[in-house]
């Protein structure tokens, strides 16, 4: 039921471990990625569907280790001049502990590809966030960002939210026909909670019955409303775009920049444990994923066609982003001598004027671009935080 209810989920967080490794044979390989990646398959955040244990709630699942193991080992495979030596990695985790068991998790798939068990897990250090980079993933509302909240009331009370909900009426009619009033989707609150339960029972193959979804062409087009509506929440405005991507691509940004000037503390590969929501922001800062394609996509899951924007999905579960930089000499008619390549998923995004290949500083500067320019003292007087008065 898995595959037929939403099988591009599963085809694109799972295959993708089988996509052919390396880069293409007539450029060189890459000198250094940059991995964005969302934690394992986990049980649910609520008691909706409460078949599940109190103690699975938020854990990370044995098909979700599976995930990171994989995702780890297919890394190494792709990236295999750049992961060898732990030495030159560097991981930082978020510090909920999903994602830092994500993080273990992902560093031994790493060193079983390369046979490197001599290489305890326990000498390699997972970064983890602390008070001075707390913020990096971190969500744009509540002390983070408290003008967040005020923009994801005004998204929710939008015209193209009111407009969004009759177009998707069909759909949801169908599904509130089968729950109990307390259960009704009727905000945009409960669109979410709902749906991240549902697509966590989808994944883990159990049963729907409790969501009130008996035909899996319900079920399948539902995902497509609750990415729309997390979407349209955290970054409907140009400014939660910016403001949203701001920590990680800044973060991306200095990378590139410390590894390209050869500084000491720089690395071949910087791996973050990040969630969902991190990927979403970059990508919507990005301009790969708006409220226009995902709602595209819905429109052609009710019709049963192929879907118009293949990369235009919400980040489920082990989703990565891989920013790669290259620094190639073989064929300088046809590259730059210094490039940047992004996929999601392994799926390459043509991101500057249509291309896959970006020069280095065009890149940087579509980085930029896409964060509104910010700056650390930018994002804080834009988001409203209060900074702590010096006696």
């Amino acid at each position: 039921m898995l595959a037929e209810i939403f099988w591009f989920c599963f085809l694109v967080c799972n295959l993708v471990y089988f996509l052919p490794s390396g880069t293409s044979a007539d450029t060189d390989s890459p000198s250094q990625i940059i991995e964005i990646f969302r934690h394992g398959a986990r049980g649910p955040l609520t008691k909706y569907d409460q078949s599940w244990l109190r103690s699975e709630w938020g854990q990370l699942t044995i098909p979700g280790v599976q995930q990171q193991y994989s995702l780890g080992k297919t890394l190494a495979q792709r990236y295999p001049n750049l992961l060898q030596n732990t030495s030159e990695i560097y991981f930082l985790s978020d510090d909920t502990p999903r994602c830092v068991q994500s993080a273990k998790i992902q560093l031994s798939g790493i060193q079983d590809f390369f046979n490197n068990k001599e290489e305890s897990l326990n000498l390699f250090e997972i970064n983890v966030v602390n008070e001075s980079n707390k913020h990096i993933f971190k969500r744009a509302h509540g002390s983070q960002c408290p003008n967040g909240y005020s923009w994801e009331r005004a998204n929710a009370k939008s015209a193209k939210s009111q407009e969004a909900w009759q177009i998707f009426k069909e759909t949801i009619d169908v599904i509130n026909k089968a729950l109990p009033e307390k259960n009704q989707l009727s905000s945009t609150f409960k669109i979410a909670v709902f749906g991240d339960a549902l697509l966590v029972n989808i994944f883990h193959n159990r049963s729907l019955v409790p969501f009130g979804i008996e035909d899996a062409y319900i079920a399948k087009n539902f995902v497509h409303i609750f990415s729309w509506f997390v979407f349209n929440t955290e970054y409907g405005q140009e400014v939660q775009k910016q403001i949203s991507a701001f920590p990680l691509i800044d973060e991306m940004l200095q990378q590139l920049e410390a590894f390209r000037k050869g500084e000491e503390h720089s690395k071949k590969a910087a791996l973050y444990s990040a969630h969902d929501y991190n990927i979403y922001a970059v990508l919507a800062a990005f301009g790969v994923i708006n409220e226009e394609c995902i709602m595209a996509n819905y429109l052609s899951s009710v019709r049963n066609e192929t879907l118009p924007h293949p990369n235009c999905y919400f980040p489920f579960f082990a989703s990565n982003l891989v920013v790669e930089l290259y620094n190639q000499t073989k064929n300088p008619r046809d590259f730059p001598s210094t490039y940047v390549k992004v996929s999601y998923n392994y799926m390459a995004l043509p991101l500057c004027n249509g291309q896959e290949v970006c020069e280095y500083n065009d890149f940087i500067e579509f980085a930029k671009k896409a964060i509104g320019n910010n700056t650390h003292e930018s994002y804080t007087e834009k988001c409203n935080v209060k900074t702590k008065r010096t006696k």
